[in-house]
Parts: structure tokens; sequence; C-alpha cells
């Protein structure tokens, strides 16, 4: 099982799979992870799951032909990405080598996010942690 409201998972599934919407695009207007969307939009773990004919889905997103896969630039490290990468590491136990498997980052990018190791890193950690 998913863990997931059946509901969400076809928007998933609809929006990164169907439409081919960026994955951190998708994730930021569902309030899920990127990780989440990424193991159900790339076919492998979404494909058995079969949309309903003539899905509609639940959420509407509005979006635009830069929110399509594609174009614009790569998965950057957003504060989000960067504080989900960080607590799976620090507080879920997570390896590295088991995050690298979620996200599209090389290992010594996910050892930089873990680690703390760029200024902008230790100021969202600092930010999150005063919240």
């Amino acid at each position: 099982s998913h863990g997931l409201d059946e509901k969400l998972l076809h928007d998933i599934i609809f929006y990164a799979r169907e439409l081919r919407l960026r994955y951190d695009f998708v994730a930021e207007k569902l309030g899920v992870l990127w990780a989440t969307v990424s193991h159900y939009g790339t076919g492998d773990q979404g494909s058995y799951i079969q949309l309903p004919e003539n899905y509609l889905p639940t959420t509407r997103i509005e979006y635009t032909e830069k929110n399509l896969i594609g174009n614009g630039k790569r998965l950057e490290v957003t504060k989000e990405i960067f504080l989900e990468i960080y607590n799976q590491y620090h507080k879920e136990g997570k390896t590295q080598k088991e995050i690298s498997k979620d996200y599209p980052f090389s290992g010594p990018l996910i050892s930089y996010i873990v680690n703390v190791k760029q200024l902008k890193y230790k100021r969202w950690l600092k930010e999150a942690t005063t919240v």
C-alpha cells in the first residue's frame, strides 16, 4: 500500500505522467514530496495504476509551457528539497545511497546537502529550526 489518498495519487499520475509536468512543480502544487511524484510519475511504480477513463483531477493546477518536463532547467535544490533530503537523512535515518535513488542528484551533491556544506543550506536550516 502506498498510504496516499486515491484521489491524490490519481492527480499525481495525471499531472506527472499524463501531462508530463515537472515533478518539482507538481509536488509543490499538490503538497507532496518530490520523491513521491517521481515515484509514481516515472511509470515504474505508477504503471500498474490505471487512471479512470476520462479522469478529471480533483485538484486543478494552472500551468504554463515552462512547467512541462524538458522545459526549464534540471531540478534545482530548493529550500523545500534541501529540507526534505536533510530530514530523510538526519531524522528518518535513510542512507545517502537510499536517498540518491529518489532524486536526480549526484552522490557528492547529496553529501553536500546532508552535511550542510553550502552557506545557503546553513541559512535554510537555521530558518527552518527557528520556526
